[in-house]
């Protein structure tokens, strides 16, 4: 009697999880992109910091929120007064804010919780804004601007590069050989933004990395559970032009210095709102680093590879809703119900990215919250919250 070897896969649980992400600033009277060398120092040259030790600028003191909002638990959200980040609220870990290239950089500690990501990113944005800021300049989410040879002339020498090394792709060689960019940034009258998540494992570390015949299959799940949805919301031309050369489907690195993986598909908007954020942050930590891998391994079909390509490729929102039942086959066999803290049952992913596209549609989910809505609740009041205010019905 013969038998049938079934594959088995490491148990993969997030350690810490963290981001990269890139803001640009937008001159709003002239409706054009302000470059990062006006107003930051390259890599290089920055400072660490400490977010917990400054105070907000006076712009963003003394002002009371009434939030009119109901926890978990139904109890109102009491009122407000922001003058300084309560400690709690925040990682304690130093941050790092620089140009990287015409975009602005954050670089935020790795971090367990979700809600500290946020908020380090947020305060490290409105504490370590310039004073000499203009105020028709605002920090966007936007993901392509177009630039001119003009601007190209004035820019610093690290401007003139793109500085970005090679990334890898999940379906060229199962990952395994690094792509060079192959533009002449001098020649090229754009540029993108992007966030990028980072994830290392319990029991992989630097000294004993994740092995390689496992980071196909894991970037792999990620672009249908977290590329997919996001082209769902966020397809409009600009997401279309920075896929031409950012944020292909399957792009990633290998992170030798931790031995993991860096995520590199999503454009800057996962920044425009608490509950979308965390919705695909969530994605990212309890289900594919929820320790359930091998049983969306064994969920996932080779099959839907081309139209997911293609889905992300294209930011093809059609395409992303007929893929929505491999997404929720998928994340219910990494235990997605816990995105809501609901200990059964799965989570309506299609719900949930009808709410978040009416939301948008409304304006509540907009360009660059993080930083333009500065008394809005913390990242703990994320997407379980939201829901319940917005009547999502989650299981």
């Amino acid at each position: 009697m013969s038998t049938v070897k079934i594959p088995s896969f490491p148990i993969l649980e997030v350690n810490k999880f963290g981001h990269d992400s890139e803001l640009f600033l937008w001159d709003t009277k002239k409706d054009e992109v302000v470059p990062s060398y006006l107003y930051y120092k390259p890599l290089a040259e920055a400072s660490k910091c400490l977010v917990w030790k400054k105070k907000f600028k006076k712009r963003y003191t003394q002002q009371t929120v009434v939030t009119g909002k109901l926890d978990w638990y139904g109890h109102p959200v009491p009122a407000y007064t922001i003058q300084r980040t309560p400690h709690f609220l925040l990682s304690h870990q130093p941050t790092k804010i620089f140009r990287d290239g015409l975009a602005v950089e954050v670089n935020c500690s790795p971090v367990k919780c979700r809600a500290f990501m946020w908020n380090d990113f947020k305060t490290t944005l409105l504490k370590y804004e310039p004073m000499r800021m203009k105020e028709h300049h605002v920090f966007t989410t936007r993901p392509w601007v177009p630039i001119t040879e003009k601007m190209i002339e004035k820019f610093p020498e690290d401007l003139k590069v793109l500085g970005c090394s090679p990334s890898r792709n999940a379906y060229i060689n199962e990952g395994l050989t690094e792509q060079e960019m192959g533009v002449d940034p001098l020649k090229t009258l754009f540029r993108t933004s992007g966030s990028h998540l980072h994830m290392s494992f319990m029991r992989y570390n630097e000294a004993s990395p994740l092995p390689s015949e496992e980071w196909y299959r894991f970037i792999a799940l990620a672009d249908l559970l977290i590329g997919v949805p996001f082209v769902y919301l966020f397809n409009d031309e600009l997401e279309k032009k920075r896929r031409k050369l950012y944020g292909k489907a399957g792009e990633f690195r290998f992170q030798s210095s931790y031995g993991g993986l860096e995520y590199r598909v999503l454009s800057s908007r996962l920044w425009n709102h608490q509950a979308s954020y965390s919705f695909f942050t969530g994605m990212w930590k309890f289900v594919l680093g929820g320790g359930r891998y091998g049983n969306m391994v064994r969920a996932y079909d080779p099959a839907w590879i081309p139209e997911i390509q293609q889905c992300i490729n294209e930011c093809d929102k059609e395409l992303a809703k007929k893929l929505l039942p491999q997404v929720q086959l998928v994340a219910d066999a990494g235990g997605a119900g816990r995105l809501a803290f609901i200990p059964s049952g799965g989570l309506p992913i299609e719900n949930v990215l009808h709410a978040f596209e009416k939301k948008i549609n409304e304006g509540v989910i907009k360009d660059a919250r993080v930083w333009s809505e500065p008394f809005d609740p913390d990242g703990h009041t994320a997407f379980s919250d939201y829901m319940r205010q917005w009547n999502v019905q989650l299981c």
